[in-house]
């Protein structure tokens, strides 16, 4: 990155709204989606930007540096940022902004986010776009894409099979294990199978999404989860069927980064995995004091005493009028119970009670 030439002003509102969603120093906790922070009509930076400085690519340098310094609190924001500059910018901008979104969207979660925000924009699906799908399918690993594949299949309301039919993506001929991954997100398993064959280096990857099918059709935890250890599966290989067995979420909880843990705790104590003699709290006990995830993430003190807070009153903040039904719930429900001093629990002293009031509090 050159010399600045945008005035502070415009860089300082273009940085805040990818640091916190808004171009103004105010933050609005909460949900991002409900305050509407990525409307057609936000971040009025980028158009001031384009009209003052036509040409200047600076604006997607900045959204490429915030990126790769990783100073953003949600990648919502990188991602609408990079198609907004699609939406006003001219030929010079959008290429820039092809280009850094093909080195920032790693991941299937930030490709689809990406083509979401191009589609709530109307950037349209041109030559750029689909250059930009073509190398993200094209110049990954044929291992790395199948497990990309198998794990997230469908995000915002498109799939992989989606995203090939759209770019038409051509595989080379010779690259047997890539056409293997591509046809079997378009197909199906049996179907890719058919069309493929025995060819050279396809059989591994075959045989890992085999692993994945039958992980999808296991009806046994046990099963499941030697399934899982096995092949290192996380919890997006997990079928909605076995995600309340407890087998299976410690055969999934080391593959967790530390982020994955803060944010799955409550959960996993609701569905009563965390008691003292249980197999899951010193797993995740291990997890958390592990000194090499620790150094791996960026996770910060804030973000702990947060999840430790919210730990600690059994639920996320809630709004007022959500926190007042709470409250009302939980005073009916403490005319049925009684405190028992011994293990400073609350007791039922009825036995018939709603089915939603049975859970670990």
């Amino acid at each position: 990155m050159g010399e600045p030439t945008l005035e502070p002003e415009l860089t300082n509102r273009l940085t805040r709204f990818l640091h916190t969603g808004n171009e103004f120093p105010r933050y609005y906790p909460g949900c991002w989606t409900t305050h509407k922070y990525f409307e057609e009509d936000k971040l009025p930076v980028l158009p001031q930007i384009v009209e003052i400085h036509p040409g200047n690519t600076e604006a997607v340098e900045i959204i490429l540096k915030a990126s790769k310094d990783a100073l953003y609190t949600r990648f919502d924001a990188i991602a609408f940022a990079l198609a907004k500059c699609l939406q006003i910018g001219n030929t010079t901008m959008k290429e820039a902004a092809y280009k850094a979104a093909m080195q920032i969207c790693v991941t299937p979660e930030q490709i689809m986010l990406f083509t979401k925000f191009t589609r709530l924009l109307k950037t349209g699906n041109g030559r750029g776009w689909c250059k930009t799908l073509k190398e993200w399918y094209s110049k990954k690993d044929p291992m790395d894409l199948a497990k990309d594949v198998t794990r997230v299949r469908a995000r915002h309301g498109r799939s992989h099979k989606t995203l090939l039919r759209k770019c038409h993506l051509k595989v080379p001929s010779e690259d047997h294990a890539r056409d293997a991954v591509v046809k079997y997100a378009i197909y199906g398993f049996k179907h890719a199978k058919q069309l493929i064959g025995d060819k050279t280096g396809t059989k591994e990857i075959f045989d890992y999404i085999q692993c994945v099918e039958d992980m999808r059709h296991c009806e046994d935890p046990l099963a499941a989860a030697a399934i899982a250890t096995q092949n290192q599966f996380t919890l997006d290989h997990v079928p909605g069927h076995l995600l309340t067995s407890q087998e299976v979420w410690d055969a999934v909880l080391p593959q967790f980064s530390l982020e994955e843990l803060l944010h799955n705790i409550q959960r996993i104590h609701n569905m009563g995995f965390l008691s003292n003699e249980s197999t899951t709290t010193s797993i995740l006990v291990s997890l958390l004091s592990n000194q090499d995830k620790i150094k791996k993430s960026k996770v910060t003190s804030l973000e702990v005493y947060i999840t430790m807070a919210n730990y600690a009153k059994k639920s996320k903040p809630m709004k007022f009028e959500k926190a007042k039904v709470a409250l009302e719930r939980e005073a009916r429900r403490r005319t049925r119970q009684i405190f028992d001093s011994k293990t400073e629990t609350w007791e039922w002293t009825t036995t018939k009670r709603h089915p939603r009031e049975a859970k670990h509090w």
